[in-house]
């Protein structure tokens, strides 16, 4: 990993106190999930994804970025506790074929914009879809969290398009407050807030304490789950950094990516910071 470089000594203070903050919470008690989760029957993983101290002292707004799990199974009742949220935009990553077995049906008296952006197989994925298949089969946990980790790897090349576009949605004021959504909530729409936040200046160690609390409530359901189910409904830390290493490896730094692969110019980052950062 690259290191960062030296900030302004109070910036500094900020962000290692924010941290330190958010590190007590969640080892001291579960106010931090609290505060973030929302108690949706139909979407268990929809929580706001704000409120993090950025390295320059900045916090991310809270109330603009929300991530979830796919909203086709939320309830009138789901659709009432987030009715005060006011979401805008609504950005899939699910395939025509994910959309078409579990279509959202957005009730409420706001229709929110939707922005499709769909990530499923390419030539790169089929060779890993034939090994997953195999490893799944033979029940051979090791070998399916290594491919795992070789998905999180290739996703950030793949989908560059799909999360250019994430990042320049959120240029506009417009489209704000915007909720993020995949099957899960987990994968897709974990590396699609790792980026974000990412570009807001967000500490890796803020970035991954996020990105796990998928597990919260995708495995800790009560739900009796096989060794195999575990790995399919949960991240690992390890898959989220062979995301961020693959595009460390390929453009030395993630702000570089940002800048390269996803096509944010400065003026477009700087609008983007403007809307989430207070």
């Amino acid at each position: 990993m690259l290191s960062r470089p030296t900030k302004p000594r109070q910036a500094t203070i900020y962000a290692a106190l924010s941290l330190l903050i958010f590190l007590l919470a969640g080892c001291a008690s579960t106010s931090e999930r609290d505060v973030r989760f929302y108690e949706l029957e139909g979407a268990r993983n929809f929580r706001d994804f704000g409120g993090y101290m950025n390295e320059d002292g900045d916090q991310v707004a809270w109330g603009k970025l929300f991530r979830s799990n796919q909203p086709a199974g939320m309830t009138s009742a789901d659709y009432a506790s987030i009715a005060p949220l006011d979401i805008a935009t609504v950005v899939d990553f699910r395939t025509v074929e994910e959309r078409e077995t579990d279509p959202t049906n957005w009730q409420g008296e706001r229709t929110p914009k939707f922005v499709l952006l769909p990530m499923g197989s390419t030539e790169a994925f089929l060779e890993l879809d034939v090994l997953i298949e195999a490893a799944i089969e033979a029940e051979d946990t090791a070998a399916l969290r290594k491919l795992g980790a070789e998905v999180y790897r290739r996703m950030p090349s793949e989908y560059a398009t799909e999360f250019g576009d994430l990042l320049r949605d959120l240029a506009s004021e417009q489209s704000l407050p915007t909720m993020i959504h995949c099957h899960a909530g987990k994968d897709r729409t974990g590396i699609g807030a790792a980026l974000i936040l990412s570009l807001l200046g967000v500490p890796r160690d803020t970035i991954m304490a996020d990105y796990l609390y998928s597990n919260d409530r995708l495995l800790n359901d009560g739900v009796k789950r096989t060794p195999i189910e575990q790995i399919y409904w949960g991240v690992e830390a390890d898959w989220l950094q062979a995301s961020f290493d693959a595009i460390e490896e390929q453009y030395g730094s993630v702000d570089r990516y940002i800048e390269v692969a996803l096509g944010i110019d400065a003026a477009t980052r700087a609008r983007i910071r403007q809307n989430l950062l207070q």
